[in-house]
């Protein structure tokens, strides 16, 4: 039996009674429409910034941490962002492709891929680095000051409270 594949239809030109008929092709991109996504996109990544920005205190960016806790918190917050403009640019609505066409979402994605990734790391660096801080640790678990009394170290108990447990050397494992 044999088998038969679908090929995808090429937008050419026949002629029929002399006269040039041409196929309907993909619609072309809208470039106004595209300026207007752009610029709400932009509103959007903004907002999301003046939130994070507004939800912070000058006391909490005074605190030992505090201003690797306020960049990592930054850095997550458009990351984050930009991994959703990521997958809106990959999931093929029907509306974002016909102002882009599927070439032009698959460029954009690739072109604004390195940004969400790298601040996504930076995001975790610095937020470790902010847990140490407050917990009065390293980043490899020694302590920064030759500090004798536990109360000291902050309500983190000599171990950052972030998804790692590090203690510090004056308290003993239990």
């Amino acid at each position: 039996m044999p088998t038969v594949t679908a090929r995808p239809r090429r937008p050419t030109a026949t002629r029929s009674a002399g006269k040039a008929v041409a196929t309907r092709s993909a619609p072309r991109p809208r470039p106004v429409v595209l300026r207007v996504a752009v610029v709400a996109l932009g509103l959007g990544f903004g907002a999301t910034l003046a939130l994070g920005v507004t939800a912070e205190s000058w006391s909490q960016v005074r605190a030992p941490g505090g201003v690797a806790m306020f960049l990592g918190s930054m850095t997550g917050l458009a990351g984050t962002y930009l991994a959703l403009v990521m997958v809106l640019l990959v999931s093929r609505v029907p509306i974002v492709e016909r102002v882009l066409g599927q070439d032009g979402l698959l460029r954009a994605h690739r072109r604004l891929a390195p940004w969400p990734l790298s601040l996504i790391a930076a995001h975790v660096a610095l937020l470790t680095l902010a847990y140490a801080q407050a917990a009065h640790t390293g980043p490899s678990g020694s302590s920064r000051s030759a500090r004798s009394d536990a109360g000291s170290r902050g309500s983190a108990g000599g171990r950052c409270t972030c998804s790692c447990t590090w203690r510090s050397p004056s308290r003993s494992p239990t």
